[in-house]
């Protein structure tokens, strides 16, 4: 995957140092590896969140990353945020809340979609109401309008991150992943997280256009584990190119390549068995962390 994203941008890797002679050989020169201690690889969830402030200058906001509701170990992810931050010589911003970059999508002109399931968890933000989680998006991002989802309670990893769910592909347009199959265990509230989307509009004021994206079939999956991470729309919009997620099903694999396409009509769809990476919870995205070019670092991630 690395290797994939850095044919069109440069790409950084965090390593953990005892592992920094390894990821040489597997990642060649092609990649920057950068030693830091780390507890897990989903850079996206323990990682910052690079905004631009009004000047444009560059900050790196920490969400507190407190291991998804603290069901995993997160001594080292913790502080990674402003590790990364310090080594990319930008100021780190504290977030009132507790958070992940999983948990939101942004369209860049002021909208934000997040999940009731995780934002709101008591795991997290114990208390904190919508209009308040809200405020907070406000401060930190120049959001105008937050797009509230149902989630799921089906993803027991992180109580449904919206990044398994949908992604803004570009102003105006969503990619939305919807089973439909009654049985599927996530049919009814997959169905109610679609209905949310279509009755939204962005802060624009404009009513949102869908494009739909079947989830590969479980027969196609059978070794999979409860935390196997089957969506397609855990991807990385690279420069140039959308690098996006293959499970197998010789249909459904055709299907959202052919949907990626329709959506990203001039760029290049690079897709990418990942059954190892989704057999740990997590995709692409989970994986990646855009970061303007701006920064200051002489080779951008």
């Amino acid at each position: 995957m690395a290797k994939a994203i850095a044919c069109f941008e440069p790409v950084t890797m965090l390593v953990r140092p005892e592992d920094l002679i390894e990821a040489k050989e597997l990642c060649g020169p092609s990649i920057k590896l950068v030693e830091i201690e780390l507890d897990d690889i989903w850079i996206r969830d323990t990682g910052p969140t690079f905004a631009l402030d009004y000047q444009g200058r560059l900050s790196a906001i920490d969400w507190n990353f407190n291991g998804w509701g603290k069901k995993f170990p997160h001594e080292q992810d913790i502080l990674v945020a402003k590790l990364l931050a310090g080594i990319l010589g930008m100021p780190s911003v504290q977030s009132p809340l507790v958070c992940e970059g999983g948990a939101f999508h942004v369209d860049g002109v002021g909208t934000l979609i997040t999940t009731e399931s995780c934002l709101l968890n008591e795991n997290r933000n114990p208390g904190l109401s919508m209009i308040e989680a809200e405020s907070i998006f406000r401060n930190l991002l120049a959001v105008q309008k937050v797009i509230w989802l149902p989630g799921t309670t089906h993803d027991f990893i992180t109580d449904g991150h919206v990044d398994g769910i949908c992604f803004f592909a570009r102003l105006g347009v969503v990619v939305v992943q919807i089973p439909d199959d009654p049985a599927d265990p996530e049919y009814g509230i997959m169905q109610e997280n679609l209905r949310a989307l279509q009755l939204a509009s962005d802060a624009l004021g404009n009513a949102l256009q869908i494009a739909k994206i079947l989830p590969p079939r479980w027969k196609y999956l059978q070794d999979a584990s409860d935390d196997f991470a089957a969506t397609y729309v855990n991807c990385y919009m690279a420069n140039g190119a959308m690098i996006m997620p293959l499970f197998g099903d010789p249909v459904r694999d055709q299907e959202a390549r052919a949907v990626m396409q329709r959506v990203f009509p001039d760029v290049e769809i690079v897709a990418l068995g990942i059954n190892a990476i989704a057999e740990l919870g997590g995709g692409i995205h989970c994986l990646t962390l855009q970061q303007p070019k701006l920064a200051s670092l002489a080779e951008p991630s």
